[in-house]
């Protein structure tokens, strides 16, 4: 899930759906998830405080391209994102 819907879930928008889509593309080319969770800390604090563990470190086998689309997808700050999943379609189709 991504950062924005823990803080602030009432004022969640598209741009949140795009980290959705980056996140199961993700879990899809790794068979992980983005972040990396252990039994020992709670996935709230993880979501909130870690980084997104680059695509690549978990498949290295991933093109660099695809790699940079969604890491874009799956950034942190908002206004770094793709805003609509129309901005990353567009950016998926640059890839072929």
């Amino acid at each position: 899930m991504p950062r924005e819907q823990i803080i602030n879930f009432k004022y969640v928008k598209p741009v949140s759906d795009v980290w959705s889509i980056g996140a199961t593309i993700y879990h899809m080319l790794t068979g992980a998830f983005p972040y990396s969770f252990s039994a020992k800390r709670d996935p709230i604090d993880v979501i909130l405080n870690d980084d997104v563990v680059p695509i690549r470190q978990r498949n290295a086998s991933v093109p660099k391209e695809m790699a940079s689309v969604l890491e874009k997808s799956l950034t942190k700050k908002i206004k770094d994102r793709y805003q609509t999943a129309s901005e990353m379609l567009a950016a998926l189709k640059a890839l072929e």
